[in-house]
């Protein structure tokens, strides 16, 4: 009797970064118990119903039920690299508006930034945003990027997310037009 395999590795998945992904096959019919081979990208063989990916490519797994009838199937990863991300702010004055901004976010990814105490606005969900600050001191920025890929028609998705943070410093205008 052939085995008749359910779909549950029959998926492309997506890794943000350096993560990794539990990928299960699940074999049924053909004659219990079923034992399980997965052949990585790089040719590197494990055993078991599941296995820990975490490299890019197509991932294939045997299953052999107690008669030894064999069926295969496949799980593609996709892995989302890690963007190097730059938020654009500088020291300012209180009060002065200014353009911030972030380099290196790839397209697709929406924005979602924190200003810090006393900006206004104090949030955004825009690729930049002209921000001017009320009160002093050290402000935190923090951007937080993310994108969510959806794999194969079983529905099976990820949500990448990466976050960035930076200060800047906001100084009282003194005589002139210098900030202490």
């Amino acid at each position: 009797m052939a085995l008749s395999l359910s779909l549950s590795a029959q998926e492309t998945s997506y890794i943000c970064g350096t993560g990794t992904k539990t990928l299960t096959a699940s074999a049924s019919g053909g004659t219990a118990p079923y034992t399980y081979t997965w052949t990585s990208p790089s040719n590197v063989t494990t055993t078991g119903a599941s296995v820990t990916a975490g490299a890019a490519g197509v991932w294939t797994w045997n299953a052999t039920d107690a008669n030894g009838c064999t069926a295969t199937g496949t799980h593609t990863i996709v892995i989302e690299p890690d963007p190097t991300v730059t938020i654009n702010a500088t020291n300012a004055c209180v009060g002065a508006a200014q353009t911030i901004s972030a380099t290196g976010v790839p397209s697709g990814y929406t924005y979602s930034w924190d200003f810090g105490s006393g900006a206004t606005p104090a949030t955004s969900t825009s690729a930049s945003t002209s921000v001017s600050y009320g009160t002093t001191g050290t402000k935190t920025i923090t951007l937080t990027i993310s994108k969510t890929f959806t794999g194969s028609a079983n529905g099976c998705s990820s949500t990448c997310t990466w976050t960035k943070t930076t200060t800047i410093t906001i100084g009282q205008l003194t005589g002139g037009s210098s900030c202490s």
